[in-house]
């Protein structure tokens, strides 16, 4: 992601480079991204005196500006609305995901390498079935749902507790639009468990095997259809507070293209 000053334009990597991929220079993002009303203090040692705030200081050592302690940031995501068997998007209306964390870790996705402990995890999702049943019935509406660790990785993949948020994510058969939907942890087993013969039979899609850990765990949010998703899985990250979410219109053209 980056920002333009015009069309077409270059973003520039000091000293003067140009920057093919486009990327917003590490400092730029931090202006955009860190939420920058959490003032920074200075505490005396004399605790019968108040906090005195950290200001910066121009090239004249003039005050400037108010420092800030940049603990909470945020990113968004954006998920084109479909139908209930997924296909073609409808129309040009996505979700629009306002995610705030807290203290994030701001190292690559930990989880793809299998030596190092979680930041960002991806672990796969599985649904509950009635016996003797192809597939679960009808939408899944929030509820109890199976996070299993991918191939590789650890039980450690699996840590979540109630208050987290983690993001579901799947692809509609056979080549239909991808989505990503925020759902909040509102329950979870304080263990994991280890999957049998029998657990594997009850689950959906019937691509567990047994052996590996699981955590059961309660989601909140909006329909999902594990039905129509060719895998269903779930990204987990460490300190999300919150998940402000609104319908926003992608118009398929602009000034630019005009």
């Amino acid at each position: 992601m980056t920002l333009r000053t015009q069309p077409g334009a270059s973003p520039i990597i000091p000293p003067g480079n140009p920057n093919p991929l486009f990327t917003i220079p590490y400092l730029t993002a931090d202006e955009i991204f860190f939420l920058t009303d959490q003032l920074s203090f200075t505490r005396p040692k004399d605790r019968t005196l108040p906090p005195v705030p950290d200001i910066s200081l121009d090239a004249n050592s003039l005050p400037e500006k108010r420092q800030f302690d940049p603990n909470l940031s945020w990113f968004a995501t954006l998920s084109p609305i479909v139908g209930p068997s997924g296909g073609n998007p409808l129309s040009d209306m996505y979700t629009l995901s306002i995610v705030v964390v807290e203290a994030r870790d701001m190292r690559s996705d930990m989880s793809l390498n299998n030596t190092d402990e979680p930041v960002e995890r991806v672990v796969d999702v599985y649904f509950h079935r009635a016996p003797g049943a192809a597939v679960p019935a009808g939408d899944w509406a929030g509820g109890s749902v199976v996070l299993v660790p991918r191939l590789n990785r650890s039980e450690k993949d699996l840590e979540v507790r109630p208050g987290h948020w983690v993001m579901l994510s799947g692809r509609f058969a056979p080549a239909g639009a991808s989505v990503f939907r925020w759902y909040r942890v509102v329950s979870a087993d304080r263990d994991t468990s280890v999957l049998t013969a029998a657990d594997v039979a009850l689950l959906y899609p019937p691509s567990a095997s047994a052996g590996r850990p699981y955590r059961e765990v309660a989601l909140q949010g909006l329909d999902w259809n594990p039905n129509a998703v060719v895998r269903t899985q779930a990204t987990i990250i460490s300190g999300v507070v919150a998940v402000l979410e609104k319908t926003v219109r992608i118009e398929s053209s602009s000034l630019w293209t005009r």
